[in-house]
């Protein structure tokens, strides 16, 4: 009996429809979440090229902000740190650039003292990270995430030094990067309903959110789990949570970097977990229901009478492989899997139904993603900012999208699609190209190639390139796809840059001329060769005004093909150069066909052979005194521009700086030098007055003197040194002057009470001489010239080489010019006899050294 039921059509039906209801099921489950897992998937890369999108956008707006800071440190409103002009001018900046919440310039304690917004109260900037950073390392520095003080907004703040002309930090102009920017990456990504783009700084403090900032930007969220993972991770990646609104989603987030490289804030894409999963959840309910109906159908046949089990199951077998046949693949056979040869070829119909069913359903799906994932790609491409252009391998045009088409300036894709790439490139850059494209072959990718294009009306542009391979499924080259950008802004600011730097460099080398040369004629010629090569003119003149004559005088020039201007003079009023020193004001771009040559120039006839069309005059004042004139002159019209004139300004001024420093050596120089005149005279006259008081003595101090510093020559010593030498041989006897006379002038030998008080004349000198700085030096002699080798002389009984050179020079001519002249006390000596002595005295009484060369050099003397 159980055998009966077993084999029963019936039976084995319903058992075959459980077994088959198993593996349809575990498939169903199986499907759902693959599918899921794969939507998932597609949705993390595209919110991480959201995500990643935002951070480059915010690295873009940070590089455009040191550009910015940049050109605004060099302007002369902020350099010059007039707070009104100033933030004039920057009110006016942040009204052309949106993306500033406020701009402004800090002094260095820190406080702003101009602001594009105004200010309510003084504002203090010290304690922020940028300025900080700005000042510590002379450059454009980034700060923290924050909430601006004057704007009230979340923003991003940039700091860059402002230096005056000798390279001192006067202050820090600062930029505050408005958030906003936010909003529009996210209304340009497209993002699903529900969706969300979030930037919070590194202690979960939200700073910018899309949508309603206003209810979210600046509360801490650091206790919300999402907003957690994202800021400890410290990278970019993806976590699924409910957000800062309570909605669940998926967040792709990533770090955007500060000065250091270590993440400051992240952003974060959040898509709705509802909208990711709809589709799957959708898929899911329509395949279990199909397979609910099926197994309702399979069950209702197996219960059906038993006719049904002969003729009805051949019938439907047919039917149902016809309905196959016409591409009807939900039709299955309704009939029993049974042992016999009819419930096989039922059970393989309605398996092969049902596969091919789930296989069409598959590729529906896949069909459906792939034209979702073009569609996002389709986004992503025509909402570049970068034209992007696909070729064969050919370098034929495929597609291309609009950015493309406006770089190009064509009408429409029409216009490109078919033409060949190489058309748009300039023909010297055509050979590279082909190297590039060779090299993309091999390599896979090339990037950031710089080419000169060309536009459909023919005009040039730079641009920068980037081409990858595209490949098929089997790894075969296919296609380039490349990405072009137009650079021309970027080698205009880089021009300007450029031009900047000389500049700079210009002055740099009229600093250095004032500072290493004290001929004003040096820096006058390095100052005109920065003229004319940086201003960009054929020549260039200086003109120093007289004070006396008050004529303006040639003194140097630069680019004439003639001596036109060698001797020319010129008086104040005279000329155009006169008119410009007598009115103190710049006669600018004059052209000189304009002007009768002979009435401007009447003091250079010579000029009109120059061919000059351009002139301009430049008055050069210093301290409110007019130093002279700068001329320039140009053989074609001038187009000067603001930063031409700034230049110019910043030049004229090094001019008058040089002039005014010349002036003003060569009046010290003649100062000095009068000076020095009245102090040596001064001692000529001091040592003239004490001969005068001893007769004995008279014409004494000049002789040895004069000896002295024949010997001192000899003997190696500097010309600093015998200088001083001089004035102490001058001086020598000015302690006698403490002498009483009677002692000073006693015809007979001195008693033991009377030297005690001679041998006070050295310190006598010193006492009189030491209170003069200028003499101090010169006190050796003076003071010591009495001192011997042996240690036996007086007033410190100094040995050996503990006396000074000069000293001891001195006391060797001293004594010698004494034993040859006549004393009241004894007759000169002879020439011999003095020689004799101070043979003998040498290594006693004198230096060796000194009596050697003192003896060579007055044989010398008596020979010539």
């Amino acid at each position: 009996m159980p055998r009966q039921s077993f084999a029963s059509l019936r039976v084995r039906l319903l058992l075959l429809v459980i077994l088959a209801l198993v593996p349809a099921s575990g498939f169903l489950v199986y499907s759902y979440v693959e599918e899921r897992r794969i939507r998932a998937a597609q949705v993390k890369e595209a919110a991480l090229q959201i995500t990643r999108l935002a951070a480059l956008e915010q690295e873009r707006l940070i590089e455009g902000g040191r550009q910015f800071l940049l050109a605004l440190a060099r302007l002369p409103e902020v350099r010059e740190g007039h707070a009104a002009a100033c933030s004039a001018l920057l009110a006016d900046l942040r009204k052309r650039y949106h993306a500033y919440a406020n701009l402004g310039v800090a002094a260095l304690d820190g406080n702003a003292f101009c602001s594009a917004l105004p200010l309510e109260r003084p504002v203090s900037v010290a304690d922020r990270a940028w300025f900080r950073r700005a000042l510590a390392a002379r450059g454009f520095a980034v700060g923290d995430y924050q909430v601006g003080r004057v704007t009230g907004r979340a923003t991003l703040n940039f700091g860059y030094p402002v230096t005056d002309g000798a390279g001192q930090i006067r202050g820090v102009v600062f930029a505050a990067l408005d958030l906003a920017w936010v909003g529009q990456v996210a209304a340009g990504a497209r993002l699903p309903p529900g969706s969300s783009l979030t930037v919070v700084d590194r202690n979960g403090i939200i700073l910018a959110r899309h949508p309603d900032p206003q209810r979210w930007v600046g509360r801490a969220m650091s206790e919300i789990p999402v907003i957690r993972a994202i800021v400890t991770r410290q990278g970019e990646g993806t976590v699924e949570g409910e957000g800062v609104d309570g909605l669940p989603r998926l967040f792709a987030f990533a770090p955007l970097r500060g000065t250091a490289g270590t993440p400051e804030a992240y952003v974060a894409t959040g898509i709705p977990l509802s909208w990711i999963y709809a589709e799957s959840n959708r898929n899911l309910a329509r395949n279990l229901a199909s397979l609910i109906g099926v197994s309702v159908l399979a069950l209702a046949a197996l219960w059906a009478g038993g006719s049904l089990l002969v003729v009805r199951p051949v019938s439907a077998l047919v039917d149902a492989t016809r309905r196959l046949g016409k591409g009807d693949l939900g039709t299955r056979t309704d009939l029993p899997h049974a042992a016999g040869e009819l419930g096989q070829l039922a059970r393989a119909i309605d398996e092969m139904a049902q596969a091919l069913q789930a296989r069409d359903e598959q590729t529906r799906r896949a069909g459906r993603a792939l034209l979702e994932s073009e569609e996002r790609y389709r986004t992503l491409v025509e909402t570049s900012p970068d034209a992007i252009v696909v070729t064969d391998l050919d370098t034929n045009i495929i597609i291309c999208n609009q950015q493309a088409v406006a770089l190009a300036r064509a009408e429409s894709m029409g216009d490109l699609v078919g033409k060949n790439a190489f058309q748009f490139i300039a023909p010297e850059d055509h050979a590279r190209a082909m190297e590039y494209a060779r090299r993309t072959l091999e390599t896979g990718s090339v990037r950031n190639v710089e080419y000169t294009l060309l536009r459909k009306d023919g005009s040039r542009y730079p641009a920068e390139m980037s081409a990858s391979l595209l490949v098929n499924g089997d790894g075969q080259p296919r296609a380039f796809i490349g990405v072009v950008r137009d650079v021309t802004a970027r080698k205009a600011a880089e021009e300007r840059a450029q031009r900047q730097l000389q500049h700079l460099a210009g002055l740099r080398s009229i600093d250095m001329a004032i500072t290493s040369s004290l001929d004003l004629r040096v820096t006058l010629k390095v100052f005109l060769d920065q003229v004319t090569s940086q201003l960009r003119v054929d020549a260039a003149d200086v003109l120093l005004l007289n004070p006396q004559t008050q004529v303006l005088e040639y003194t140097a020039d630069r680019g004439f093909r003639t001596a036109a201007l060698q001797h020319a003079q010129l008086r104040v009023g005279e000329g155009l150069a006169g008119r410009a020193v007598m009115e103190r004001r710049i006669i600018s771009n004059l052209d000189l066909r304009e002007v009768e040559v002979d009435e401007a120039f009447s003091r250079a006839p010579l000029l009109r052979d120059e061919g000059f069309v351009a002139y301009c005059a430049v008055p050069l004042i210093a301290k409110g005194h007019v130093r002279g004139v700068l001329e320039i002159f140009h053989r074609a019209p001038l187009h000067p521009d603001a930063e031409w004139a700034r230049f110019l300004d910043a030049l004229v001024g090094q001019a008058a700086i040089a002039i005014d420093n010349a002036v003003l050596f060569d009046n010290l120089q003649r100062a000095n030098a009068d000076l020095a005149v009245a102090y040596d005279t001064t001692l000529e006259g001091w040592s003239r007055a004490l001969d005068l008081r001893d007769r004995a003595t008279e014409g004494h101090t000049l002789r040895v003197t004069e000896i002295t510093l024949r010997l001192a020559r000899a003997m190696g010593m500097s010309d600093h040194e015998v200088v001083q030498v001089r004035r102490g041989a001058l001086l020598h006897d000015m302690g006698k002057v403490g002498i009483p006379d009677a002692i000073l002038h006693k015809p007979g030998p001195l008693t033991a009470e009377e030297w005690e008080i001679m041998r006070r004349h050295p310190m006598y000198a010193r006492q009189l001489l030491s209170p003069i700085p200028y003499l101090t030096p010169a006190l050796d002699i003076p003071y010591r010239h009495h001192e011997k080798w042996d240690g036996t002389g007086y007033p410190e009984g100094l040995r050996g080489e503990e006396i000074p050179l000069a000293a001891r020079i001195f006391a060797v001519v001293d004594v010698w010019d004494a034993l040859r002249s006549d004393r009241p006390y004894r007759p000169a000596w002879t020439d011999e006899a003095a020689r004799q002595y101070i043979r003998e005295q040498a290594g006693r009484h004198f230096d060796p050294r000194v009596a050697e060369a003192f003896l060579k050099l007055e044989g010398e003397m008596t020979r010539s």
